[in-house]
């Protein structure tokens, strides 16, 4: 239902009609805590809605603890405004998991350290079996955090060597910090970039060629 085409509303105390107010015209029963007269929204207090005008609809969290964006078309949190990645109706934008409308949608958008947005409630579901924003694939993970896995992998790699006849170079290119590097051995565990040590990496030759050193 479109909100701001609301044209009348309907008493549930006495059935009176009459155009959108918070205040029945007859009974005189309130109809919600808050009320939006450009929404058409009614709604309790507990998740402290209000109203943005740059955003043309009401948010919920309180306008204590919010800022617009302009440029990223969106009401930010205190807490990451001054360190937000800011891109032009980057929130204007579906989310890359469930593909709802980020924009107006119910759930808390999260910003991934790449800059590209997705629910929170999609992200920790993503975070179950990937590290990586699905978008542009780079690591969404704290930079402390994965270089241990990559220094525990590494570490797995040199103990346990390819065998000859599986031993292969290939050309990767890194996810990560977009670098290109050739002519590296392969391994099953994956192969590390040499300018930011990083696993996750993606092969660029499919035709590899066996026996190389």
């Amino acid at each position: 239902m479109n909100r701001f085409e609301v044209q009348s509303i309907l008493c549930k105390q006495c059935h009176h009609r009459q155009i959108p107010c918070n205040n029945c015209q007859n009974c005189g029963i309130q109809f919600g805590e808050y009320y939006c007269a450009i929404c058409r929204l009614w709604m309790k207090l507990e998740k402290q809605p209000f109203h943005c005008d740059e955003c043309g609809i009401c948010r919920v969290g309180g306008r204590e603890n919010f800022r617009h964006c302009s440029t990223c078309c969106m009401c930010l949190s205190l807490s990451i405004i001054d360190n937000h990645i800011c891109t032009k109706e980057k929130y204007k934008d579906f989310c890359p998991v469930c593909r709802e409308d980020i924009f107006a949608s119910r759930c808390a958008p999260q910003e991934l350290p790449c800059g590209h947005v997705i629910h929170a409630q999609c992200f920790r579901k993503l975070a179950h079996f990937d590290f990586r924003c699905p978008i542009c694939k780079k690591t969404v993970v704290q930079k402390d955090v994965i270089k241990a896995e990559w220094n525990s992998r590494a570490r797995d790699i040199l103990s346990q060597p390819m065998p000859p006849d599986l031993a292969r170079t290939v050309d990767i290119l890194c996810y990560d910090c977009h670098a290109k590097s050739y002519r590296l051995a392969w391994h099953f565990l994956g192969t590390q970039c040499p300018s930011c040590e990083s696993f996750n990496t993606v092969l660029m030759n499919r035709e590899s060629q066996r026996g190389e050193t």
